[in-house]
């Protein structure tokens, strides 16, 4: 449960910017998004775990909230894996079910990132966003965008990440995640 609780709240600060979230909007996300059951109290008895820690989680128990820590170290972004996924298709396996398969390309040294472009005298690539992502001032999102298509090779592992989506009682829910490295 812990993983589910990390993943939420990094979705919630990635893509929303929101660093903290109550115990029931946390619940609430993970039982429609990861096709879970789990209730309040058991989000509650599971408390504050090492994993958690680790991943800069924080909880206050008299409101109820989950938060993530967003004031991160420089270590913590040189170490820290950046994933970008690319849709590359969608099969209908029924009137239900959907599989759709994404390229994951996974950052694990972001600073190759800016010494590329930085070493690439023919490019002329703007490395302020990636700079500001370095010194801990801005998103992941400005340095996955500068791993594209030309250069992913040199600066991204691959894989592939087939994803199984179900219509379920009104809501699409993930029912099966697959990784397969890249041949």
């Amino acid at each position: 449960m812990d993983k589910y609780i990390v993943l939420t709240l990094n979705y919630y600060y990635n893509e929303k910017g929101i660093t903290q979230v109550s115990i029931n909007e946390l619940k609430n996300f993970i039982n429609e998004t990861f096709n879970k059951s789990y209730t309040t109290e058991n989000i509650i008895k599971k408390g504050l775990t090492p994993y958690m820690i680790d991943n800069r989680v924080n909880i206050d128990f008299e409101n109820n909230i989950y938060s993530i820590d967003n004031d991160v170290t420089l270590l913590h972004i040189a170490n820290k894996k950046l994933n970008k996924y690319i849709h590359l298709n969608t099969k209908k396996k029924s009137d239900s079910k959907f599989i759709v398969t994404y390229q994951k390309y996974t950052v694990t040294n972001p600073y190759e990132v800016l010494n590329y472009y930085e070493n690439n005298s023919d490019n002329e690539y703007d490395t302020t966003k990636i700079k500001e992502y370095l010194q801990g001032k801005g998103k992941e999102k400005n340095l996955l965008d500068a791993v594209t298509k030309s250069n992913v090779s040199k600066l991204a592992k691959k894989s592939i990440i087939i994803i199984t989506y179900e219509f379920k009682d009104n809501g699409l829910v993930i029912t099966r995640v697959e990784a397969k490295k890249n041949k």
